[in-house]
Order: C-alpha cells, then structure tokens, then sequence
C-alpha cells in the first residue's frame, strides 16, 4: 500500500474506501500503521493523501444517524472517526 500513494492508492483505493464502514477498525490500523511509516519517511503529504482518500466515505459515515445496536462495530467506526480527525492526540 506504501508504494500505492503515488497513483492514489489504486488498486486498494475502493477496498480502503469500503473498509471505512466494513471493518473500521482494521482500517484504523492500517492507517495508523501508514501514518508512522509516512512519519518516519517524514512524507506528511502521504498522511494527507490517504486522509482525501477516505474523506468521502467518513463523511457520509459522520453524516448518517447510526443506530446500530451492535457496540463493537459502533465503537469501529468512532474510534476510525476520532482518529481520522486526531481527536484522541494531545
């Protein structure tokens, strides 16, 4: 994925994209996971890359009511939410 930012994250674009609502955990790992490698490779416009990836889809995520009655896939998507948005950094 690493290699992928320079073309816009193709081919994983649509599987980043759908894993926002899907497994919005594993997708937090994964961008936490690009986010130190980006950091150590000091490639801040790496992390802003991915973030205008997934922006559309976390928008409509934050957009909708949710009313899942499902706590661990709701606390995915907050937790994706929270750290998208660097709520949780001091």
């Amino acid at each position: 994925m690493l290699h992928s930012k320079d073309r816009n994250f193709e081919p994983w674009r649509e599987v980043l994209t759908a894993g926002c609502s899907k497994a919005p955990t594993f997708t937090y790992l994964v961008k936490l996971a690009f986010d130190i490698a980006m950091e150590k490779e000091s490639d801040f416009d790496g992390i802003w890359t991915l973030w205008r990836v997934l922006t559309l889809e976390l928008h409509a995520i934050a957009a909708k009511e949710v009313n899942d009655p499902y706590a661990g896939h709701q606390h995915g998507l907050n937790l994706l939410l929270r750290g998208m948005l660097y709520s949780d950094s001091p």
